[in-house]
């Protein structure tokens, strides 16, 4: 998933579903330090450019596909 992707304060935040805290505790900091949001947009911006676009999505989708085992062909019989 998109976790494993980011790398936690540089190039965004990642936390669970539901939890409200560690959220609050994540724009308390960018409040804190609202030079960091510039920098982390140009961080992330960075990593959609090297895995997300959809180009690049695609390709790497392709190539996965292509190196998996060719499904085996469906035989269909027509019933009388």
């Amino acid at each position: 998933g998109f976790a494993e992707l980011i790398t936690h304060g540089e190039d965004g935040f990642v936390f669970s579903s539901g939890d409200s805290r560690g959220l609050a505790g994540i724009i308390d900091s960018l409040v804190k330090d609202s030079s960091r949001i510039a920098i982390l947009g140009d961080r992330a911006r960075g990593l959609y450019e090297q895995y997300l676009t959809l180009d690049k999505f695609t390709r790497r989708w392709m190539s996965l596909m292509e190196a998996s085992p060719s499904p085996k062909k469906a035989i269909v019989t027509k019933m009388f």
